[in-house]
């Protein structure tokens, strides 16, 4: 893990000991995930803006997107921080995500609109999300 450069680390709990031992980086734990079936949810559960006020790394490389191809050869697409911030917002908004919905994820996660429809904006809002990983295996 050092031989990466990680900037941020982000785990479960379980697993903090482990991980914050083999790299230098900053940490942070993942919020607990809470299922259908709980009866309590921490209103401000995933909206620690922490690591976002600090604003360190919010013009870096988070993710790279490939392009389909269809005009042209495909491309990787390098989104930072800030841009999908940008659109996980805009999106939140435009398809009024609330604390009240629960989404039924089908989507690929390397698909653009799987990921940042289906995911990143409802958790952002913050809507539920099941993921249906079975309908892939079958």
């Amino acid at each position: 893990m050092n031989d990466s450069d990680i900037f941020l680390l982000l785990s479960t709990e379980d697993h903090s000991e482990t991980i914050a031992a083999k790299s230098g980086a900053q940490y942070h734990l993942i919020p607990l995930v809470v299922d259908s079936t709980s009866e309590t949810v921490a209103s401000n559960q995933l909206q620690d803006n922490s690591i976002v006020t600090e604003g360190k790394f919010l013009d870096e490389p988070a993710l790279i997107v490939y392009t389909s191809g269809t005009t042209g050869k495909p491309k990787g697409v390098v989104r930072t921080h800030n841009s999908i911030i940008s659109q996980v917002k805009m999106l939140t908004e435009a398809w009024e995500y609330t604390s009240a919905d629960h989404i039924l994820h089908c989507l690929p996660l390397h698909h653009v609109h799987g990921l940042f429809n289906a995911l990143f904006a409802p958790l952002y809002a913050p809507s539920s999300v099941t993921y249906t990983i079975s309908i892939y295996l079958s």
